[in-house]
């Protein structure tokens, strides 16, 4: 970190060592992107195992990346073209060697993030899929209980015995409109949030 940008500082603009040392940071970047890529890979996999993505899904998704790795590979323009265009004639061949090394340093960093890149979007999407089952599910049980509720409560509202017992009054006429509303309004408002949920899916 510090001391490599403190020892950098220290060195000729141009120079071997220099380079090298640029080199060797995009290497370590490189390195960390792949470990770190692996690591989502293996959350991917895990999500995917969870939520039953199917194998042609999967297959579909790594190709589409080996398709885009293959245009990173080929790619012929880099961020070091601009020392050769500057002194194209005038270079010595340690620094047209330097600038190949670097430009493939380069090369291979790009691939490994853009290999991160897609595979932590594919895990976000994913994740975020399979979150969004859960809340489905999670609300497809609640509607079922209030349906379950609200069926007994009219079984039992309906028997006609109820109206001859002296014991019910207007008071428990209210209080089960109450509940009968509430129970209904509760029903009305999950299901509209069910609907919208399966828009979203």
């Amino acid at each position: 970190g510090n001391e490599l940008h403190d020892a950098l500082s220290h060195l000729p603009p141009l120079s071997k060592d220099y380079i090298d040392a640029c080199v060797t940071e995009i290497n370590t970047l490189s390195n960390s992107a792949e470990f770190i890529a692996q690591e989502e890979t293996e959350t991917l996999t895990v999500v995917w195992e969870n939520s039953n993505a199917s194998s042609s899904e999967r297959g579909k998704f790594w190709l589409e990346i080996e398709e885009e790795s293959t245009k990173i590979k080929t790619k012929t323009t880099s961020p070091f073209d601009s020392v050769i265009e500057v002194g194209a004639t005038k270079l010595e061949e340690w620094v047209l060697n330097a600038v190949e090394d670097a430009k493939e340093a380069q090369r291979i960093l790009d691939l490994k993030l853009f290999k991160f890149r897609r595979i932590h979007d594919e895990t976000e999407k994913a994740r975020l899929k399979q979150d969004l089952e859960a809340k489905i599910l999670s609300l497809d049980q609640e509607i079922r209980i209030i349906s379950t509720k609200l069926a007994e409560f009219e079984e039992k509202a309906g028997k006609k015995h109820r109206l001859l017992n002296k014991k019910t009054n207007s008071s428990n006429f209210l209080k089960e409109e109450r509940f009968r509303k509430h129970e209904k309004s509760k029903f009305v408002s999950k299901l509209e949030n069910l609907g919208r949920l399966l828009k979203e899916w």
